[in-house]
């Protein structure tokens, strides 16, 4: 049994979060990048994304970047960029674990 954090103060970014787990269940996906000031509730609030996520029956990745660099994050969007283009191309739905395949494939070169 996991407890739920109180978030003070972000009921209209949880909103918004919420939003967007629905709007993914009813096939509409997006992207969304947290960022802030170190000791904001990042942390908590993508925790918290995550469980509600996961309430819902949804497949929940998650990883981490400390190096915030634009060649950091510029891998992580280039494998995003090649699922989606992989999915559209097939014609098929995206698909969680052929990103973190394309991901595994960029940390190893």
């Amino acid at each position: 049994h996991t407890q739920v954090p109180f978030i003070v103060g972000r009921s209209g970014e949880q909103a918004q979060l919420q939003r967007h787990v629905t709007s993914a269940l009813d096939g509409s996906g997006s992207l969304l990048l947290i960022g802030g000031e170190a000791g904001i509730g990042k942390t908590t609030l993508v925790r918290d994304l995550a469980r509600l996520a996961d309430a819902a029956g949804m497949l929940v990745l998650t990883g981490s970047c400390y190096d915030l660099t634009a060649a950091a994050l510029h891998d992580v969007l280039e494998c995003l960029g090649e699922t989606i283009w992989r999915a559209q191309r097939d014609k098929a739905p995206l698909d969680a674990l052929a990103y973190v395949e394309a991901v595994r494939r960029k940390a190893a070169s």
